[in-house]
């Protein structure tokens, strides 16, 4: 029987996955967190390589493990574990049935967002680029497919063979590129994380494809070494691991304390983080492209709907119909996501401009109205945003 968490002496609890990985430190943080509220913890870790797996456990003496499980060998080290009185919780959703309580990302959710922006960009023809045979992967895979169906639109794939513990991902880039130069352009291409998305735009590049004019390029996961760095900037869905680690820590608790948890626990994703591998807009309509590319033009302007119809030269009502046939969305609701996408950008920057600057960059009458605008969009302020933007960028 494990041992009570009530006890005096405290619980020897290993993390058995790669805390290099950028978006499983944002995980270990939120492991930390509930440790800190709630756990009489010690967490081990591995050692300079940053990552430890279940299988180098073996003999180990603890109480508990949240591991990333991603080989069959690897769930069964932890079926081992559990029928030895010691729990573990999975943070991966590489396989189909791992025999242990999982708490993760919700793949689906993430497929399905990224059509959603890739159809508010214009695209028409579709593409996803992600492994054969990983179940996370193709759990994206099918959120994004039946989102582009619902819209009346197919989808193309590339699948490549996972390259966990074998091979360099970056061995796929000529097969990548073979795919890429049979697909019919414009197209916008979901990956399936952004180490992947990131070989993406380097096979885009040796086959002559611009990006985001012929190809729009989403990843998934936010990870600025990935996105920042990458020529041009990567597009990226950005998940709630620091949820998905808190989570993860109280279901082990809840196991160590005797309790049967949810077998299968999910975190929707957070957002999607525009930069310009999407930073187009792909209008059907001339009118349409005309209001979409002044927007772009003089988003730092002052400037309301009344202006976007002397662009275009059409009435109010057919500017509405343009905007929500191809946009999905009003004309003042994108402007207004254009320029909060603007403030972000700014906010997030190092040094960051003064609030009072950052609303005149970015088209706003006033600070108030900026103030707004940005809470209604983010659910934050862009004081608080630019201060959780800031330690965000902290290491951890």
């Amino acid at each position: 029987m494990p041992r009570s968490p009530q006890a005096k002496s405290p619980l020897h609890i290993a993390l058995a996955f790669p805390l290099a990985q950028a978006h499983l430190q944002s995980l270990t943080l939120g492991i930390t967190s509930y440790v800190k509220e709630d756990a009489n913890w010690v967490l081990t870790t591995g050692g300079e390589s940053g990552g430890l797996s279940i299988e180098q456990l073996k003999g180990w003496r603890g109480d508990g493990i949240i591991a990333a499980l991603i080989q069959p060998s690897e769930a069964a080290a932890a079926r081992r574990f559990m029928k030895a009185g010691i729990p573990v919780v999975t943070i991966a959703g590489a396989l189909r049935k791992p025999g242990v309580p999982r708490v993760s990302v919700a793949n689906g959710e993430i497929g399905k967002l990224a059509a959603e922006h890739l159809l508010t960009c214009g695209f028409r023809r579709f593409a996803f680029y992600g492994f054969q045979g990983v179940v996370y992967s193709r759990d994206r895979q099918e959120g994004f497919v039946g989102r582009i169906r619902e819209a009346g639109f197919e989808c193309n794939a590339h699948l490549s063979a996972s390259t966990y513990g074998r091979r360099p991902w970056q061995d796929d880039v000529s097969g990548l590129r073979n795919w890429l130069e049979r697909l019919a352009l414009p197209v916008g291409i979901f990956a399936v994380n952004d180490f992947r998305a990131r070989l993406l735009l380097d096979a885009c590049q040796l086959a002559g494809i611009a990006i985001p004019s012929q190809a729009g390029v989403v990843g998934v996961d936010n990870n600025p070494m990935h996105c920042e760095f990458s020529q041009p900037g990567l597009t990226s869905i950005e998940c709630d691991w620091y949820r998905v680690g808190f989570q993860a820590a109280r279901t082990l608790h809840q196991m160590l304390q005797g309790q049967t948890p949810e077998p299968d626990c999910r975190s929707a994703p957070r957002e999607v983080v525009r930069r310009t591998s999407t930073a187009v807009t792909l209008a059907q309509d001339a009118r349409l492209l005309k209001a979409v590319t002044y927007i772009s033009d003089h988003v730092g302007e002052v400037f309301g709907v009344e202006r976007l119809l002397t662009v275009s030269d059409v009435s109010r009502r057919k500017l509405e119909q343009l905007f929500r046939a191809e946009m999905r969305m009003s004309p003042y609701q994108y402007l207004c996501q254009r320029r909060i996408e603007r403030a972000r950008m700014l906010l997030e920057g190092r040094p960051a401009p003064k609030l009072r600057q950052i609303s005149r960059l970015c088209g706003f009458r006033d600070p108030r109205r900026f103030r707004i605008v940005f809470q209604r969009s983010q659910g934050l302020t862009p004081a608080q945003y630019r201060r959780a933007a800031q330690q965000k960028m902290m290491p951890a």
